[in-house]
């Protein structure tokens, strides 16, 4: 008895489609006097991933004689008859079942007769949507950014910019207007575009604040005043928010569980690689706070991984002090990272 076979087979027909087809085999055979019985299952789950695009990447326009009498005059001039922009790609998955049992016996009835009995049963489940949650996700932040672009665009050619004396600063669906004493009209125009459009703006996230005396979060980021720890003067800046700190603790958390058995190498590495990646994304504006925040966390959690892995009955902090941790365990320290090499 053993596994007999595992075929992973990859089919890329185009950059949006993609299938993936796993077949998992396993025989058992058995010879006992007169018989010969086998039986064998058969598991294949299918996954069908693509991209429904519009066939016209960049729309289509559409000049005929309507306005000049001539195709090619109204052409030169500009004025299409008809135009269509194309539709945004929209995602889906499905996957489905094919799965086989069959059992079989060759009874030898006599040197000159061999009976071949046997029953097969298939089982194969229709398309079904996979990872529904992902998949609604996908589509709903493909809408919100067709949105997002519409109301954009209407902001530009209706001149918003200059009647409101703002800007608009947008990332994917969110967005931040920036205004010098207009900010209510400009909220009230949003509202009464995206009413227009179907969609709502988020309450809970929508507000106008007076931003040199009050602070906001956007992408991460507060922006607003802040206050300079050495003499207690304020500025204006910029500063990693507490919930990009919360965050990033939980995922160094979730990384160094008591469950994780993975060699320290590996996981002093992965653990490297997500500090580096989130001092990255917040190197802009005042980080210092932040980064002895996290740096204090990371060691830590670290310190309680170890002492753990090695059966340390004291607190560790003499085995695996912050040194030892930053330097021969070779953990990432983003004090280090602002400050830059030393020389």
């Amino acid at each position: 008895m053993g596994l007999t076979a595992i075929d992973v087979p990859n089919d890329w027909r185009s950059p949006g489609n993609r299938e993936f087809n796993y077949t998992f085999q396993d025989l058992v055979s058995w010879f006992h006097a007169r018989h010969s019985m086998k039986a064998g299952i058969i598991i294949a789950p299918h996954f069908h991933a693509d991209k429904l695009a519009s066939p016209d990447l960049f729309g289509t326009t559409t000049f005929t004689n309507r306005f000049t009498g001539f195709p090619y005059a109204d052409f030169l001039l500009g004025i299409p008859s008809t135009a269509a922009r194309a539709y945004p790609p929209i995602g889906y998955r499905r996957h489905w079942l094919n799965d086989n049992f069959f059992v079989t016996d060759d009874l030898k009835v006599n040197s000159k007769l061999t009976l071949n009995l046997g029953v097969r049963y298939e089982y194969r489940t229709n398309f079904t949507e996979a990872t529904r949650g992902d998949l609604r996700r996908e589509h709903r932040q493909d809408l919100a950014n067709l949105y997002m672009n519409r109301l954009l665009k209407g902001w530009r050619n209706t001149k918003r910019g200059e009647q409101f004396d703002a800007h608009v600063v947008n990332y994917a669906d969110d967005f931040v207007i920036l205004s010098r004493g207009k900010a209510a009209e400009a909220l009230n125009w949003t509202r009464q575009v995206v009413t227009r459009m179907g969609v709502t703006l988020n309450e809970a996230k929508t507000c106008i604040q007076q931003a040199r005396k009050e602070s906001f979060n956007f992408l991460g980021y507060t922006f607003g005043p802040h206050r300079y720890r050495k003499d207690g003067h304020w500025y204006l800046g910029a500063s990693p928010s507490k919930k990009a700190v919360a965050r990033i603790k939980e995922k160094v958390g979730g990384l160094l569980e008591p469950g994780n058995t993975g060699a320290w190498t590996e996981v002093r590495d992965r653990l490297n690689q997500i500090l580096r990646g989130w001092s990255a994304y917040f190197s802009y504006g005042t980080r210092t706070q932040a980064y002895r925040a996290v740096d204090h966390y990371v060691a830590d959690c670290v310190r309680h991984f170890l002492r753990r892995r090695h059966k340390v009955s004291s607190r560790g902090t003499t085995r695996f002090s912050d040194d030892v941790i930053l330097s021969e365990m070779g953990v990432l320290q983003l004090r280090q990272v602002q400050l830059g090499p030393r020389s």
